[in-house]
Order: structure tokens, then sequence, then C-alpha cells
């Protein structure tokens, strides 16, 4: 490497013998500027001030959060290394929302599930505050959440898909080892009686036979698709990801014609 020749600073993170990371700083310098002995900036730089304070933040800031962890009981990882710097190091709201931001980008979910997942993650905001550690995620909290929607009146079946929906981000969490212990290895999620109904013929008829010259185009496509799914025993969520090349465009029962529902 020549003199002018700049090269990155990085941070090195030693786990291991086998387990090492290496941490962009962001600061370049050329090799004459760099004191290999102080493992910083050397003197001479004309900025040395500056990057001199910039690096030793860098690296205070990290020793400051290993410590902080230790004190809780845990340890440092390469996993939560890696959520330090990606700015959602102990916030554990913030880690389930970009965690169902890349489910759907790599289309694990689709957006009605992403909608669902992001308004329990507002609720949870609501129950817990909005800088929720992981620290804070225990049983405590499993409870405090029971309690609240208890109290608020809601459902049983919609606290039960409330804790399953907690408790999908914190299994996530423990396979990260961002969580030590699991806050529902003694809860028992209580799901709820939920019950289900079935129209009678007469009723699945008189739907067939409502007159679609007064409905709007996009209630007529909602009604089709109902029926559609009451003969088919498809869930509407199901029938709508139907690829045009696995539905037939006129599907008939009874003495009713449907309409191409793609």
């Amino acid at each position: 490497m020549t003199p002018t020749t700049k090269a990155p600073v990085q941070l090195e993170i030693y786990f291991d013998r086998s387990t090492r990371r290496w941490i962009d700083t962001r600061v370049e310098l050329e090799p004459q500027y760099w004191d290999d002995r102080a493992k910083n900036v050397s003197k001479k730089h004309p900025n040395f001030a500056g990057l001199y304070q910039l690096l030793k933040k860098q690296q205070d800031d990290l020793e400051a959060y290993e410590l902080e962890l230790l004190a809780q009981g845990r340890e440092l990882t390469p996993e939560l290394l890696s959520a330090y710097f990606a700015g959602n190091k102990d916030n554990f709201i913030k880690f389930a929302l970009d965690m169902i931001d890349e489910e759907l980008s790599r289309k694990k979910i689709d957006k009605k599930s992403h909608v669902k997942y992001t308004s329990n993650l507002e609720l949870l905001k609501k129950i817990t505050g909005n800088d929720l550690l992981f620290s804070q995620v225990n049983e405590a909290l499993v409870k405090k959440i029971d309690i609240y929607l208890h109290t608020n009146g809601y459902e049983q079946s919609t606290i039960g898909r409330f804790h399953v929906t907690v408790k999908k981000f914190t299994a996530a969490a423990l396979k990260k080892e961002y969580l030590k212990k699991d806050p529902y290895a003694d809860f028992t999620i209580d799901r709820g009686e939920s019950e289900r109904t079935n129209l009678e013929p007469s009723e699945l008829a008189a739907l067939e036979s409502l007159d679609r010259s007064l409905m709007s185009p996009e209630l007529v496509q909602v009604l089709d698709r109902f029926l559609f799914s009451c003969y088919t025993g498809l869930r509407i969520g199901d029938s709508i990801s139907l690829k045009k090349e696995v539905v037939f465009y006129k599907v008939c029962y009874s003495n009713y014609t449907y309409p191409k529902l793609i």
C-alpha cells in the first residue's frame, strides 16, 4: 500500500478463538496517519482531535453496551452486536418491526399479515411504551399484557391471538440470543372458544339471488368471493392468492354461474 492510499479503520470484536467480527468505523486513513501502538489515529493527522474522539467514542459506546449486558446477566453475542449496529440494540418493538418488514420483503408473510402484526405491535407500544427493552421482556411483562387486555374488555380469543403474536417475536429473539429466558415458559395461552356457524342452503340461495345491478363492482366481487369460498371450502385469503392458471373462470354450482374472480 502506498503512503497516499487510504484504508478503512475497523473495530475488531473478539468473542473466542474462532469467532471475531470487524465493524466498519467509516473512517479511512493513509498508513502514515495510523498509530499502531496506540491503536488509533496518529497525532500527525491534520484532523487528529476530531478523528481520535470519533474512534474513541465508538469504542467506548460499545464497551458501555457490553457492561450493560453483563449487569443484566447477559453476554455480548455476534447477534446482539449486529442488532446494536443496526440501531435496535435493545428495542424489542423495533426488532419485531424490522423482522416483519424482512419477512414481507422475502415473501414469508403477505401484506395482510404484515398489517396485522404492525397493528399488534402498535397495541404493544400502548401497553408497554415505545422503548421496550429486551431486558424488560419477561414473565412480568406477559402478565401485564394479559391483565391489560382483560381489563379493557378484549375477547378471550383476541387475547389469545395477541399472545401468540408476541410469542412469535419472543421466540425469534430467543433464537438470536437477544433474550436469555422464554417469557412464555410458564404461561399457558388461552385461545378461547370460537363459535362457528354454517349458512343454510336457503341462505346461500338468497345471497345468490341478490340483485347485483344495485351493488358497486367492489361489493359484487366481495359477494362472489364469499360464495366461492362457501362452495369450495377455501378461505377468502386463499382464494385471493389463487393464480389464473389454477382457477376456472366460470365455476358452476347449483344453477348459479360465477363470473371470473381473478
